[in-house]
């Protein structure tokens, strides 16, 4: 007896689906990029840079990923007397103390226009100068495989260029759009995979969009203006090697799995790892007003 058509047909994704998934799951777990990457953390920035951060005043734009970068650089920061650095919750930066760091949620997640928006109304609306850094990030969220990323790039670019502008005095640092991991779990795996088969986007989609925006802005910026590579940060192994899968589109990067608890955001261990290289990054680059 020849089992229903059904039947047949529930076997038959099954199946597939079983098949996507090993395949998924070994691309996704062997590939490491061999070359290493060496970060700059708060051991090799001298401790003249990082006292430079005392008198400086910088405003950070964010959402969640931000917000837990940030809970990072607390942890970091309190265990580096060197280092001193308030940071407070404000978008009021015309009377900022220096040595410290302002921030505040901006837009919506799934908008990027919205925090590009909101962006640029905080800093117009404070005097030139009240800043000596500003930068704002996106979210994963903002940039999956339906977004028009050369145009979001654009408008990105020229509204920076317009804060530029009217903020001659103010350093704007650019950020790279964090990206996620792949599934831990099976059931994760496997709903990646029914994605697959069904033609429907998948993480591998959405981090080639991010892929594309990242690579857009470190081609316009790298060299010229500061980059802060959050997106690479991401997806370093313990060993400092970059987390990659191949695909029809080549190779990308996908956040390395230690480093988060639920595939885009940062755990304990994310939060410590980017934190401490954020620190040392914008002690970098603020001047030095002692």
């Amino acid at each position: 007896m020849k089992p229903p058509p059904v039947r047949l047909a529930l076997i038959s994704i099954v199946a597939a689906a079983l098949i996507s998934f090993f395949f998924l799951r070994l691309s996704m777990n062997t590939y490491r990029e061999e070359h290493r990457v060496v970060t700059r953390t708060l051991g090799s920035v001298p401790e003249s840079a990082l006292r430079s951060l005392a008198g400086s005043r910088l405003f950070f734009g964010h959402q969640s990923v931000g917000q837990d970068i940030l809970e990072g650089m607390g942890a970091i920061i309190g265990e580096r007397p060197a280092v001193s650095l308030n940071i407070v919750q404000s978008q009021n930066l015309s009377n900022l103390p220096r040595g410290t760091l302002a921030h505040w949620k901006i837009g919506h997640n799934t908008k990027p226009e919205t925090k590009i928006r909101a962006f640029k109304k905080i800093m117009l609306s404070c005097t030139s100068g009240a800043v000596d850094l500003a930068l704002m990030k996106f979210c994963y969220v903002d940039v999956t495989s339906g977004t028009d990323v050369q145009s979001l790039f654009e408008h990105y670019s020229s509204s920076i260029e317009e804060l530029q502008r009217a903020h001659p005095e103010t350093q704007f640092v650019h950020v790279t759009i964090p990206i996620e991991s792949m599934p831990k779990s099976f059931r994760g795996m496997m709903a990646t995979a029914a994605k697959k088969i069904l033609g429907r986007p998948t993480v591998i989609d959405d981090n080639a969009a991010r892929r594309e925006y990242n690579e857009l802005l470190r081609r316009r910026f790298d060299g010229r203006e500061p980059v802060f590579d959050l997106a690479l940060l991401e997806a370093l192994d313990a060993r400092g090697r970059v987390t990659v899968a191949r695909s029809q589109r080549g190779s990308i990067q996908f956040m390395d799995r230690s480093k988060t608890s639920d595939g885009g955001h940062l755990n304990e261990v994310g939060k410590r790892f980017v934190g401490e290289r954020f620190v040392a990054f914008l002690a970098e680059q603020v001047p030095d007003h002692r």
